[in-house]
């Protein structure tokens, strides 16, 4: 699972660093698992960091 973001092209980048395109993904709309490591510890740093920032999605893989 990652928390990302919608691209131009369509596809999604999550806060990892991960491409997804959008046939490859699921949007939930509830939190039930853990998202991966690497996009919780940017989420808490830029929490810290960025208040009112864009919206951002939480994507399962297909």
């Amino acid at each position: 699972m990652h928390i990302a973001m919608s691209t131009v092209e369509g596809g999604w980048s999550a806060l990892c660093g991960v491409r997804l395109p959008a046939a490859d993904t699921e949007q939930i709309s509830d939190l039930l698992g853990m998202p991966c490591m690497a996009c919780t510890r940017v989420l808490a740093a830029r929490s810290q960091v960025t208040i009112g920032a864009d919206p951002l999605v939480v994507l399962e893989a297909g």
